[in-house]
């Protein structure tokens, strides 16, 4: 004999009727995409489940960009052919709000055996000089899939013990174009400096030749931070160990190296939140030995407060100089990536810079210019089909 049904509980009909109106919302029609008096009941109208094949909205408006793609268990992708999936997402994004060219950067990185490419854009804000550039942007969705845990940890694997693929960004512009100087220092903090990174734009006289160079992240940040990929509760002890390998600097440049050493040492003492206190002093020919400590908000390592003493103009800037970066240890280091950036927008690439080989603790010479990390490489072309640009 069959049972007559048990009338529900208070919680459990709760829940029957939210579960309806949920049901009820998605199988209406999107006011957004048929607005009255078009919208009319019945199927080919944004039931759930069955689609949106006709809408009142432009192609243009209705393009969809895939942001995260798996791309299976096989073998890597060539380099023609990551550039044209990046191609496919670019030639769908619209042209930014602020001027500039449309650009997207594909991170080929693999994930339990599969393979996976995130699309980064970039990121414009409105009165800044820049934003975050495309590359920044897809590496962050890296960086998410590889904590552990998911995102209820604070604890992160080190990506550079799962090294990435490989990072591809194209862009609509007849030359090429290189992660920002930002990007380059955040990916760096996490990535192996082997990684390579092919940039890629369009040529020939139809924009459908494909023009390819590769670079690695160490040749676009040369002598990145050796401090980036070190625990803080090991830091201390990582950079005392560090410091007794340095070999002491060069008579020309001992004045210059005590004016950073106290200036950092001072910052050290001054009680701030801060593990690493940085400061600069830059030595000009004929016109003394400036100092500055860094801060967290403006100059991470005082060089721009120390550039900003001088007119945009000034013939000083013009005279041979020598720049040096100290820690509190007296560890010498290359300038941060806003540092570099500033002194290469500034066209101050002759200013000659000492730091402490990471390894070995030697005294390397090397200069604004090539720290900025813009040293071109070979020119690939490739007759690669290339879709159209468009928007």
């Amino acid at each position: 004999m069959q049972q007559p049904p048990q009338p529900l509980l208070p919680r459990q009909l709760a829940v029957h009727r939210v579960g309806n109106a949920v049901s009820n919302c998605l199988g209406r029609c999107a006011t957004t995409l048929c607005p009255p008096p078009h919208r009319k009941d019945g199927s080919r109208h944004g039931c759930f489940g069955e689609g949106v094949p006709e809408t009142l909205r432009t192609e243009e408006e209705c393009r969809m960009l895939i942001d995260s793609m798996c791309l299976g268990e096989g073998e890597s992708l060539s380099d023609v052919a990551a550039v044209q999936l990046a191609f496919a997402s670019c030639c769908k994004v619209a042209k930014p709000r602020y001027g500039g060219c449309r650009s997207v950067c594909l991170v080929l990185h693999r994930q339990e055996g599969c393979l996976y490419a995130e699309v980064g854009l970039p990121v414009a804000v409105a009165g800044l000089a820049s934003g975050c550039c495309a590359a920044g942007s897809a590496f962050m969705k890296v960086l998410s899939r590889h904590r552990s845990g998911g995102l209820k940890t604070d604890k992160c694997d080190p990506l550079s013990m799962t090294p990435l693929e490989l990072l591809v960004l194209v862009s609509d512009t007849t030359c090429c174009l290189t992660p920002g100087h930002y990007s380059r220092e955040f990916i760096a903090m996490h990535a192996d400096m082997a990684t390579p990174v092919l940039c890629a734009w369009r040529g020939g006289a139809s924009g459908r030749e494909l023009r390819m160079q590769k670079h690695t992240l160490q040749t676009l940040l040369p002598h990145p931070n050796v401090y980036r990929q070190i625990p803080e509760d090991s830091l201390t002890s990582f950079a005392g160990t560090l410091r007794e390998k340095c070999a002491p600097v060069p008579e020309y440049a001992k004045d210059a190296f005590q004016a950073a050493f106290n200036a950092a040492v001072q910052a050290a003492r001054a009680g701030c939140k801060a593990t690493v206190s940085y400061a600069s002093a830059l030595d000009l020919q004929g016109f003394g030995i400036r100092s500055c400590a860094g801060d967290r908000h403006f100059s991470l390592d005082g060089v721009i407060r120390l550039l900003a003493c001088f007119e945009e103009d000034s013939d000083d800037l013009m005279r041979h100089g020598l720049l040096l970066v100290c820690d509190q240890w007296g560890v010498l280091h290359a300038p941060c990536a806003t540092s570099r950036c500033q002194l290469f927008v500034r066209g101050l690439v002759h200013i000659k810079v000492l730091l402490h080989d990471a390894e070995s603790g030697a005294v390397v010479e090397s200069s604004s210019g090539a720290l900025a990390g813009e040293a071109g490489g070979e020119v690939k072309s490739e007759r690669a089909l290339l879709p159209p640009t468009s928007g």
